[in-house]
Formats: C-alpha cells, sequence, structure tokens
C-alpha cells in the first residue's frame, strides 16, 4: 500500500514538472518567435501553471472563459509573460483569502481578459 501512494505521488509530480516545462517553453524560445495564432485559454492555463506555487491555500481561481476557443496574432512569449505578471501580482493583492477569476469574452473581432481580485481597489 506503502508502494503504491509513493508511486501515485511520484507520478503526480512528474506531471506537473511537465506541465511547468510545456509552461516555460515558449519563454525559452522567446528571440525566435514570429508572429502566430495565440489560444488565449491555454496561454493563461499555462501561466496558472507557473504560479500554481503561489495561489495560498484560501485563494479560489474562478475561470470564466468564452466557451468559443479565443486565437489571437501574436508573440505567444510576450503574451505569457503579460499574464503571468498580471495573475501575479492580482495574487499579491488577494492575499491569504479571496477569488482570483479570469474572464474572457469574444467581440468582434478581438477578444477582452479581464482579470479581477478580491484585493483591495
Amino acid at each position: 500500500a506503502q508502494v503504491s501512494a509513493l508511486l501515485d505521488e511520484v507520478s503526480t509530480g512528474a506531471e506537473y514538472l511537465s506541465s511547468i516545462v510545456s509552461g516555460v517553453r515558449p519563454l525559452a524560445y522567446s528571440a525566435d518567435q514570429a508572429l502566430t495564432d495565440v489560444d488565449l485559454h491555454a496561454s493563461l492555463e499555462q501561466a496558472l501553471v507557473l504560479l500554481r506555487h503561489k495561489v495560498p491555500p484560501g485563494v479560489r481561481v474562478v475561470r470564466d472563459l468564452d466557451p468559443a476557443p479565443q486565437l489571437v496574432q501574436g508573440w505567444a512569449a510576450d503574451l505569457a509573460m503579460v499574464w503571468t505578471n498580471l495573475l501575479d501580482n492580482a495574487l499579491a493583492a488577494i492575499g491569504p483569502e479571496g477569488v482570483l477569476t479570469l474572464r474572457t469574452q469574444g467581440v468582434d473581432d478581438e477578444v477582452v481578459v479581464d482579470v479581477e481580485n478580491t484585493g483591495p481597489p
């Protein structure tokens, strides 16, 4: 039973490390990137994976994402840095308890991305 629990823990750790590597990869190759279609939902999720260790146990992350895929032309690494910095600031403002809400909405030929937190204004 202990061996099974240990193997489950190792498997979970490996999956987490894999998701971090996937999230960092666009940043590592930023100098080589060309303008491309960027999936905003996937980009936001990668930023959340990178910041998972900064989300206090008392903070709930709510995703209110447009059900349609939201693609924009851009540089994936630059957008990844924007989301990571924006979410990091929002998490710092919340404190030990609260709610971080990510919202996307496709409007005509653009996408609106809102990051809300229950921290002080």
